[in-house]
């Protein structure tokens, strides 16, 4: 796993995340923490995928038939994977849109894995930085352990590990199957 020697934040990164008003003030102080107290480590990740959501009401035909449910891709979370052995490592979600190229590709990560990191398509992140959280942690407790996080120090909340689940028996995420599932392929809906 490809890792950066020292703490992420550069005097260069801290003034483009200074400069970025959209940034809510708590994600700022937590961005500006997670990278002051963490370097910058290599991951793939997928980002993308399909889910059963209820038709529109509008679209009637669809509640007399078969097909209660449509697949809609959506792009709400990704999930993180280790280079060298393609294990999943955790989902994430973002607090905004993410801005990962789907379906998947590498991602620069600094943070806690278990509880909220800052990510980057880059490596020195100047493009691009910002904050997810993992998808078991609770999210204002995750943020504020963002903001006082320091080595050495567990957060006061439980930490759940990482178990990829399969709703629907097989993967839905974009980067596994690029086209609409369907029950021929063998998935089965959780109704």
């Amino acid at each position: 796993m490809a890792q950066v020697e020292d703490a992420a934040l550069t005097p260069e990164l801290e003034a483009a995340i200074e400069k970025r008003r959209t940034i809510p003030e708590l994600d700022r102080v937590v961005l500006l923490n997670l990278l002051a107290q963490n370097p910058w480590r290599e991951y793939t990740y997928k980002v993308g995928r399909w889910e059963r959501v209820r038709p529109e009401p509008w679209e009637f035909w669809r509640r007399a038939s078969d097909e209660q449910y449509d697949w809609k891709r959506t792009y709400r979370a990704f999930q993180l994977l280790k280079p060298d052995t393609g294990a999943p490592v955790g989902e994430y979600r973002a607090e905004r849109r993410i801005r990962l190229a789907a379906p998947s590709g590498s991602v620069w990560v600094a943070g806690d894995l278990r509880t909220v990191i800052a990510y980057s398509p880059t490596a020195d992140g100047l493009r691009t930085v910002d904050l997810a959280l993992y998808r078991r942690a609770p999210k204002w407790d995750a943020l504020e352990y963002g903001r006082t996080m320091r080595p050495g120090i567990a957060p006061r909340f439980a930490l759940v590990p990482y178990l990829e689940s399969f709703p629907y028996r097989r993967s839905t995420w974009l980067a596994d199957r690029p086209t609409k599932p369907t029950r021929a392929d063998g998935y089965v809906w959780r109704d």
